[in-house]
This record gives structure tokens, sequence and C-alpha cells, in this order.
């Protein structure tokens, strides 16, 4: 029976049509979004209306030392606070998620590492641009590099699936084929996203239709790179 070592592999992978690879190759920059949000005004005590006691004296006329209390009710009342809110701008970077187009876009494929694990495969940066990184799901179910601290957080075992999104097997497919990604034990393959306020298509959970790909066979019994020596 095969080790995991011998069923792993590097591959160049690219989208069928258009450009698949991390947001920030396909759009020439970092992708940094905006994003406002309103504070309520800041909470002030609750004030009520008061009332002092103005306490006066009179003398009765022709009796001194003595006289009577006029009291006066003064009502007065602190102000509740302000109306005012406030605007708070939250910048985000979202460089590092994978990401299409639907344009071809001049940058070297992506190269990732499919790691043989238990139940399915861990897959990994080879290309320069976030070498050694992790691919996750990351926020909004989408994803992502990150580095291997995020693995307690994030499910990021995955598998491949052919048109049909049937379980395909890489070690018997070929060097070349086409295929779709999805998460473990799941028959739905990662979907095309595109989020109401930002202009760039992302590649999630659930999307507008599937991402189809192409996968290129760079090298097979490939070894993780801490170790080489694997068997």
């Amino acid at each position: 029976m095969p080790t995991h070592r011998q069923r792993s592999f590097i591959a160049e992978v690219t989208a069928q049509s258009g450009t698949f690879h991390f947001l920030d190759q396909l759009h020439g920059g970092p992708v940094i979004l905006e994003t406002t949000e309103i504070q309520p005004p800041a909470k002030r005590p609750k004030t009520f209306p008061y009332f002092a006691f103005m306490r006066g004296f009179r003398g009765r006329p022709g009796k001194p030392g003595k006289g009577v209390f006029r009291g006066v009710l003064v009502a007065s009342q602190m102000p509740h606070g302000s109306n005012d809110r406030r605007e708070k701008v939250k910048r985000y970077n979202d460089s590092h998620y994978l990401g299409h187009r639907a344009e071809t876009v001049d940058v070297p494929p992506l190269h990732l590492y499919f790691r043989s694990v238990e139940n399915g495969y861990r897959l990994y940066v080879r290309s320069k641009v976030r070498f050694g990184k992790a691919i996750f799901m990351l926020s909004e179910q989408c994803l992502g590099a990150a580095t291997h601290e995020s693995e307690g957080r994030y499910a990021n075992l995955f598998h491949l699936l052919n048109a049909d999104n049937q379980m395909l097997d890489p070690t018997v497919a070929g060097d070349s084929f086409t295929f779709r990604l999805a998460q473990v034990n799941q028959n739905t393959p990662f979907q095309l996203r595109t989020f109401k306020k930002a202009a760039y298509t992302y590649i999630c959970a659930e999307g507008e239709g599937p991402l189809e790909l192409n996968m290129r066979i760079l090298q097979r019994n490939a070894p993780y790179l801490s170790n080489p020596g694997e068997v």
C-alpha cells in the first residue's frame, strides 16, 4: 500500500478559464478592504429632574429674631446626552486569499504541494509568493494562505472531484487532468464568490458556481520540506 509520501505531489494549478491565484497577484498589489461601522453615542449616566429647596428667612415686622421659612421648589434637568454617532473605519488586508479573474493575468502559475494525510489532502504553497504557508478556510469560509498555527482553528482537509462531483484519485489520473477542489467528505466543490462591496472574486464553500481547475503534476513522491528523507 502506498505511503503518504508516495501519494503526495507538487503540481501547477491553473483555472480552466481566466486566472487563479492569490488576490494580490491577480490585481497587481495589496488588496485592502475598508468597512465603516456606525458606533452608538458614548453612554452617559442617566439623569433625572431634580428639585432644589431654596430656603429663605423672612422676619416678622416688629418681632426681630422670629420669622418663618419660605421654601421655593426650583426644577432643573441635566442633559441626557448627545445623539451624535461616530463612524469607525476598519481596514482588512485580503491579499493572501485565493481568488479568480475572468481575464488572463500575466502571473506565474500557482504551485501547490498536495500532502496526503489520513482522510484527505493538506495543501501547502510552493510558489515563491507565500512559500511554505498552508491553505485554510478563513473568514466567510473562503480559502487563503496562513501559517500552520491556524490549523487548530480551521478545517483544512481537502479532496479532489471530477466534473460530476465524484471522488478523483490523483495517483491514477495521469499527470494532467481537470478537477474541482472540495472539503473532505463533501461532494460540493468550492465556488466562485463575489461579495457586494468588494470588486474581487474569492474561492469559498458557497458561491455562484464551481471553480474548474487544471492540474499539471510536477513532482510525485514529494516529501515535507522539514523531512526530505521520509519514506
